[in-house]
């Protein structure tokens, strides 16, 4: 799991402030890092889209799209 920091320019939707930090992430991708409270907004979990206004202190914990596998080993032989 990765941590990213950073505070908050302007007043804005938590999901826009944290798309705009994190551009390969979707919407979708930042609606179910909110469901999981996996983000926290002045060291407090969130589990809505609340406005973050400037100075705010954001975390986002997530798991990266590239060490992701998409499958679970169920069986392997040698052939």
């Amino acid at each position: 799991m990765q941590k990213i920091e950073f505070e908050i320019d302007s007043e804005q939707e938590l999901i826009k402030a944290v798309i705009d930090k994190l551009p390969s992430f979707s919407r979708y991708d930042v609606e179910k890092l909110i469901n999981n409270k996996d983000i926290k907004v002045n060291n407090i979990r969130v589990k809505q889209n609340i406005i973050v206004k400037p100075k705010d202190k954001l975390t986002v914990f997530y798991v990266s799209k590239e060490s992701k596998t998409w499958y679970d080993l169920v069986y392997e032989d040698t052939n």
